[in-house]
């Protein structure tokens, strides 16, 4: 009788959509429980767009409206548990991931697409970070769905592609401002590639913006009713202007850390450029495609870099989060048949211990940080214990009126509230 587990392999040998089973697994299951087990109360992102969401808007001090609605919204469904707070983020890379899927599937083979999505998740952008459900963590399925649907768009034609774009692309300013950065792009790629333009008619254009206008102009006007509180805030987080060597050293900091975060993919394209040097990758294939993707990356980082050098104003390394959806699919579709030798057990055993050690390091920051600081971390705050004796002090006082709101200085109010 045959073995189970040859069984197994050999059924993912044979077909390799079924090895994302694999990272199914890690981002359902895997990476929310050790995140819940790592928590005693949930990230303060995630409190805070709680918070929010207990009174819709469409729009809040800080950041558009969209990822306090999808917090309150799973909350409200399926209850007040960390589990699911902590499943938001894994859930939101699983999305970018089928987008990324979708295109690679349409540019490369089976193996080289499924090579493609494994070294995509190796960013630190697509594990370590992922448990703090935020606006950054959003904007990255709805950039990689953008940039799908805009190869599409462009290659296709299709006015389907054209309406989701402008409704994905409107959503992606509800997440976070800096969509605006994807915006720019996207109109560089229509005015300096004619090939771009080909299937782009005025007609399906006027009709994307239509969408995408649709979608934005109640925030539009919520900014203006407020004085533009966000735009404000952003200003105020932004602080001081910087000298010119401070502007050159901030995107100096910038780079490398987008560096940093990406390192597996830039150790894999050092390992490609090796290959082509010693000749086992004869040429790369630098066609249209390939250029879109790498593109892509390239000039969204390049004109977040300009903002510390024109304004004055340092960059957060975390605003690039969404900006690496199409990484490794970039370098990937640079020379695909070479890719596909790394459809093998032993780099999936790589890939598998890499993740551990991304767990095991988020586990060690969230538990360790009391004692490395001296202090208590987010994740080891004592939320449902405040939360308690709030709720006692408050029946006490009151003799068990109904606690509406509670208003106190800090975020406290949030992981109380939780």
């Amino acid at each position: 009788m045959p073995n189970k587990a040859y069984m197994t392999a050999h059924t993912i040998h044979e077909k390799p959509y079924n090895s994302l089973i694999y990272v199914l697994a890690l981002y359902m299951l895997i990476w929310p429980i050790v995140a819940t087990l790592a928590h005693h109360s949930p990230p303060l992102d995630v409190i805070e767009g709680y918070v929010w969401g207990i009174n819709p808007q469409w729009g809040y001090y800080k950041h558009p409206p969209l990822p306090a609605w999808i917090t309150s919204a799973a909350i409200n469904i399926f209850g007040k548990h960390v589990y699911i707070l902590m499943l938001l983020g894994p859930v939101s890379i699983l999305v970018s991931l089928v987008a990324v899927g979708w295109l690679a599937k349409e540019l490369l083979s089976v193996k080289a697409a499924v090579v493609a999505i494994f070294i995509t998740t190796t960013s630190l952008y697509f594990n370590f970070l992922i448990p703090e459900f935020n606006h950054n963590v959003v904007q990255i399925p709805l950039w990689a769905s953008a940039l799908a649907l805009f190869w599409a768009c462009i290659n296709y034609g299709r006015y389907r592609h054209f309406v989701l774009l402008g409704i994905v692309l409107g959503l992606c300013l509800l997440a976070k401002y800096s969509a605006v950065i994807l915006y720019a792009f996207i109109l560089l790629t229509l005015i300096t590639n004619k090939r771009a333009r080909v299937h782009v008619t005025t007609g399906k254009f006027l009709v994307c913006a239509l969408m995408l206008l649709t979608i934005i102009s109640p925030n539009i006007y919520w900014l203006i009713q407020s004085d533009f509180q966000s735009l404000n805030y952003l200003g105020a987080r932004l602080g001081q202007k910087l000298d010119w060597l401070g502007r050159l050293q901030s995107g100096i900091e910038f780079i490398l850390a987008q560096l940093l975060a990406n390192a597996v993919v830039l150790f894999l394209g050092i390992k490609l450029w090796r290959a082509h040097k010693n000749g086992l990758v004869k040429n790369y294939n630098w066609d249209e495609n390939s250029k879109l993707l790498l593109a892509s990356f390239i000039v969204p980082i390049a004109l977040s870099i300009m903002v510390p050098l024109i304004s004055g104003h340092p960059l957060r390394d975390m605003w690039a989060m969404m900006m690496f959806t199409t990484l490794g699919l970039g370098i990937v579709s640079l020379a695909p048949k070479y890719f596909e030798r790394f459809y093998s057990k032993k780099w999936l055993i790589i890939w598998v211990v890499f993740q551990a050690f991304a767990l095991l390091a988020y586990v060690g920051k969230t538990q360790l940080t009391p004692y490395v600081k001296g202090r208590i971390s987010r994740a080891t705050f004592p939320g449902p214990e405040l939360a308690k004796v709030v709720e006692e002090d408050w029946n006490a006082t009151t003799q068990g009126l109904p606690l509406l709101s509670l208003i106190v200085t800090g975020k406290q109010i949030g992981r109380a509230h939780v």
